[in-house]
């Protein structure tokens, strides 16, 4: 009887593994097709999010801040000499989160610590961003929880703990009303807000305390500053001013160094970027005065047609047309040297041939600033021509003016709302399609292992262990995982860039977060391994445990 030698069985390495994984990939070529494609639009869906996400919070915070930078000269004149409540003072704290700068000057103005400041401005946060929540609020529930309160009173109101409480109940049957941020946190914010009864507090002080405090320095500097005569209500006439000192350095300068004594110091290169904003911004004034003129109005129909740009923002937008150049060029007006009224464009007379009234051909007086006054002692007018450099200058910074404007209308820039992070919306898309894409790809795989009962049956015969079998299609679905998680962050990146250069155009460029743009990519790609594996877990077990001649027998 011939003797029956039993070997030790043969193990595979891991390349010979990876090399008959990739066969049977090849093998299967259409069913493994179809696996990739769900990984790749899984993965690509996953990536195209998160580089939205990350394109829009880029292209949102450089917007905002040059929002900040162009509307700062406005703001700094809107501060020192425009009337400001207490409620306009908290939106100002609030706005200055995001400007250290600023933040600092403020801080000077009004002689904080450090310590006071930081309660004062996240105080002013949080307050504004409760009393916008309570606004938001459907008119039923308002009425449930303040009856008749508005604004502060609403804070106040709930700075009792036992009317808090109260509240806290009915927001829970009015269907569970969330405030920002959690319930705790708006305690604690109520708890500083205000001073309990008639005394004071132990501690430091409260906020409503420090905010009042900090008001009242800002209107002392705003005394300090004050120049008698001038409306400081009147955007125009406080341009007026600035720019009527600005003409004379040694009063500019004498203008300077009385902010710097009040506290509110701006240096010399602030200056000259508050007067030049000012020029721009009185010279588009002057210019609409001109297309509001009757005879510009018709030289502009004439240029353009009878209903094409009728709109003032339209005609501002082409300024710099050959066609506008040619009848806006040399233009004159007739401006108020007080108040900075177009006098022709307000001063209408009756016209003796048409007997319509029409702007006055030669006014010699302001009708607004002489109301009353004696001959002798009516308002001299400045004559005013449009030079071609000054008609481009003002269409180049209308023009970057509406963009951001559009820009902030279109990416929803709130002071009050920091960018980053996914919307509840999709984070529900992002799960929704990864349970899509499990149950598709482990669908697959089933369909995929149910042909193969007879190959794995025949690799049992052969030697082939539970675990080889396991290994064999886990490394299958690794490298399908691979491919597809490459190829689908790939995709997902091109989509993204595309829409989002459609929405912001080339800001996008000029705002890449390479750094967030990798990790996106890499948590696309591990999601998509992740994906694939998972989905083959339950399929590869399954045909693990199977015994060979049970195997065969399926058709």
């Amino acid at each position: 009887m011939e003797e029956i030698v039993i070997k030790k069985q043969r193990q595979m390495t891991f390349s010979e593994t990876f090399e008959f994984c990739v066969s049977s990939i090849r093998h299967r070529f259409m069913r493994s097709i179809l696996t990739l494609c769900v990984v790749i639009l899984a993965v690509a869906f996953f990536m195209y999010l998160q580089c939205t996400n990350i394109f829009r919070n880029s292209v949102k915070g450089k917007v905002e801040q040059e929002l900040f930078e162009s509307r700062k000269p406005t703001r700094v004149l809107k501060i020192l000499y425009a009337p400001c409540s207490e409620t306009d003072f908290v939106k100002l704290v609030a706005d200055y989160r995001k400007t250290p700068q600023e933040m600092k000057r403020l801080q000077k103005v009004i002689k904080f610590s450090d310590g006071e400041m930081k309660r004062l401005s996240d105080g002013a946060f949080a307050e504004l961003t409760y009393l916008n929540f309570f606004d938001e609020l459907t008119i039923g529930r308002r009425k449930e929880l303040f009856d008749r309160l508005e604004g502060r009173a609403r804070l106040e109101y709930l700075s009792n703990p036992v009317k808090r409480e109260k509240a806290q109940e009915k927001m829970l049957e009015l269907g569970g009303i969330h405030v920002p941020g959690g319930w705790e946190k708006f305690s604690a914010f109520l708890d500083s807000y205000i001073e309990s009864g008639a005394g004071k507090s132990n501690g430091d002080p409260k906020y409503r305390t420090l905010m009042t405090r900090a008001y009242n320095g800002w209107l002392a500097l705003q005394d300090k500053i004050r120049v008698p005569g001038l409306q400081q209500d009147d955007s125009s006439q406080v341009r007026k001013y600035i720019l009527l000192e600005a003409q004379d350095p040694a009063k500019l300068t004498a203008w300077q160094k009385k902010l710097n004594a009040a506290g509110y110091e701006m240096s010399d290169a602030e200056v000259r970027e508050l007067i030049q904003n000012q020029h721009i911004t009185e010279m588009l004034e002057h210019i609409q005065a001109v297309l509001l003129k009757h005879d510009y109005r018709v030289k502009w129909r004439r240029a353009y047609g009878q209903n094409q740009y009728n709109k003032m923002e339209e005609k501002l937008a082409h300024l710099d047309d050959k066609k506008t150049k040619k009848f806006m060029i040399g233009a004159e007006l007739d401006i108020c040297s007080v108040c900075g009224h177009d006098v022709e464009a307000t001063k209408m007379v009756k016209d003796k041939e048409s007997g319509k009234m029409v702007p006055s051909p030669e006014p010699e007086y302001c009708p607004f600033c002489s109301k009353g006054k004696k001959a002798a002692e009516k308002t001299q007018l400045v004559r005013v021509l449009l030079a071609e450099s000054e008609i481009d200058a003002a269409a180049k910074e209308f023009r970057s003016r509406e963009n951001l404007r559009t820009l902030e209308l279109q990416l929803d820039i709130d002071s009050l709302k920091d960018s980053g992070g996914f919307s509840p919306s999709q984070l529900y898309l992002m799960c929704l399609s990864f349970l899509v894409c499990v149950v598709g790809i482990t669908n697959a795989m089933l369909m995929s292992i149910t042909e193969r009962f007879r190959e794995i049956a025949t690799l049992k015969c052969l030697g082939a262990t539970d675990s080889f079998i396991l290994v064999q299609i886990v490394l299958e679905a690794l490298i399908q995982g691979i491919i597809g998680g490459l190829v689908g962050l790939i995709l997902g990146f091109i989509v993204a860039l595309v829409n989002s250069s459609f929405m912001v155009g080339l800001r996008i460029f000029q705002s890449f977060n390479w750094e967030m743009i990798g990790l996106a990519a890499l948590a696309s790609l591990l999601a998509g391994i992740l994906l694939s594996v998972l989905s083959s877990l339950y399929p590869s077990t399954k045909a693990a445990r199977m015994a060979p001649m049970e195997a065969m027998r399926v058709e």
